[in-house]
């Protein structure tokens, strides 16, 4: 599976839980293995080039969420 470029203002945590996964960070390429995760901030541009059965967790979330705001302000 490939994700192309993209960004969104929520950050992302990317955990492998099997396989192997190539991604990118702002132009910084990296590669994770099962139990490796990376924190990618909001508005960063990522990729991800996931191997053939490898299967990853994938988590957003909204830093306003721990804040008890909606965001607006």
């Amino acid at each position: 599976m490939l994700t192309t470029p993209h960004w969104h203002k929520e950050m992302e945590i990317i955990w492998i839980v099997k396989g192997r996964v190539n991604l990118g960070v702002n132009d910084q390429p990296m590669q994770l293995k099962e139990n490796e995760f990376v924190f990618i901030k909001g508005g960063d541009i990522h990729y991800v080039m996931a191997s053939p059965k490898s299967e990853r967790l994938v988590f957003q979330f909204d830093l306003c969420f721990f804040s008890g705001r909606d965001g607006s302000e």
